[in-house]
């Protein structure tokens, strides 16, 4: 939005001061060649060359590759995931677990992420969340649509209809669905918060402390465990 607000006025002649203008304009025709004739970058004195959503798609893929090379350059030494999700010799007595072997029953909730601690209503949003993001944006609105514009491109009035349900019929309809349920559920949650609060038992180790990137509670839980595991 702030590229293509000051194009004309502001980066357009900064390039033109600068000498720039030829040499970015052959940049990015060198690198939008290959995707031609979809994408198509050229430089222009009003228009910014790149359109927001290939802005989006690079800042994904920007993210992507960074969250990756930061995560292999910090990795020093195997994490203990095991310790940090509680499996194994680190589990904790009275937690249920979801079991970890692959089964046409279990499949479902493994791809989603259900675990036994959900809710029926815990259970009904993360399906929905799901349908709603993979099912409906991907492979309906994204997908789908690819493929029909290969086999028969639509015309620009078919996009605008696109844009207004996709942008804002079903996005309102989604908001309006998930302001309701969410006022309910927040509502009872809230009530069972403070009274939760005003039943529970203190742990003097629970003060938010970190110790070996894991809290004092855990600690102490970690190490009774390796006590018993010992004997």
């Amino acid at each position: 939005m702030i590229a293509q607000r000051n194009r004309a006025n502001r980066i357009y002649p900064w390039l033109e001061d600068m000498g720039w203008v030829e040499g970015v304009g052959n940049f990015l025709a060198a690198v939008s060649r290959p995707f031609n004739p979809y994408i198509v970058w050229k430089m222009n004195r009003l228009k910014f060359p790149v359109n927001a959503y290939e802005v989006y798609f690079l800042a994904m893929l920007t993210s992507l590759v960074v969250y990756c090379a930061v995560s292999f350059l910090n990795c020093r030494r195997p994490f203990n995931l095991d310790r940090m999700l509680h499996r194994g010799r680190y589990a904790i007595e009275g937690e249920k677990k979801l079991k970890s072997a692959w089964t046409w029953k279990s499949v479902w909730g493994k791809l989603i992420g259900i675990t036994l601690e959900y809710s029926t209503g815990d259970k009904v949003i993360a399906r929905a969340v799901f349908i709603y993001s993979f099912i409906y944006k991907f492979m309906i609105a994204f997908v789908l649509v690819v493929l029909l514009n290969v086999v028969s491109p639509w015309p620009l009035k078919w996009w605008g209809h696109y844009f207004l349900f996709t942008n804002l019929v079903i996005p309102g309809i989604a908001a309006v669905i998930t302001t309701v349920w969410f006022s309910i559920g927040c509502s009872i949650d809230l009530r069972r918060l403070f009274r939760d609060l005003k039943n529970r038992v203190s742990n003097p180790l629970d003060n938010g402390m970190v110790d070996g990137h894991v809290s004092l509670v855990e600690k102490a839980q970690i190490e009774a465990i390796e006590k018993n595991t010992q004997k």
